[in-house]
């Protein structure tokens, strides 16, 4: 089960959208926000393997919400 981050240093966006793009030194996570526009993200293979984790999880965390409903 997943534990609620701490939020009052955290910048809450909405997600309406995201893609990988090319950057000067590698790679780069472009989310597409409904607050800012387009906010992107140097990546590095380390971040990649980190971000695949958080998500995995976070797509759990959605699988035993929706089998409680």
């Amino acid at each position: 089960m997943m534990n609620k981050p701490e939020t009052r240093d955290m910048l809450a966006v909405t997600v309406i959208g995201c893609q990988a793009a090319a950057a000067p030194d590698g790679a780069a996570l472009v989310l597409r926000t409904a607050e800012s526009g387009e906010v992107a993200f140097g990546l590095n293979l380390q971040m990649i393997h980190a971000l695949r984790e958080a998500l995995s999880k976070a797509e759990q965390f959605l699988a035993q919400q929706a089998g409680h409903a």
